[in-house]
């Protein structure tokens, strides 16, 4: 715990509290994410405009089709955090 943990389960413990007690930390995490601004500038080359749907990169306007976007946006509002696949699945491509 000292460590970082969030939790711990001691053995034996049943794969349905395992499962509850990773679905409670992922709501945690969710439920934690930072406000994204309407703009964001990743690099010197790299510009976002969220509001207006628009990537600019090195002075000129990307275009980039609605998973593209939806793909990008995920990755840079969660930066730094770690998505699991079924999460990137889900917020990108749906349900």
């Amino acid at each position: 715990m000292d460590l970082g943990a969030d939790d711990y389960i001691p053995k034996p413990f049943s794969p349905r509290e395992l499962v509850s007690r990773i679905k409670a930390v992922l709501r945690r995490a969710e439920a934690s994410a930072p406000a994204i601004r309407s703009e964001v500038a990743v690099d010197k080359d790299l510009c976002i405009n969220f509001e207006q749907r628009k990537v600019i990169v090195r002075g000129q306007e990307v275009r980039l089709r609605p998973t593209e976007y939806r793909l990008l946006y995920q990755l840079v509002t969660n930066a730094g955090r770690l998505l699991t696949y079924e999460i990137m699945l889900s917020r990108v491509w749906g349900p």
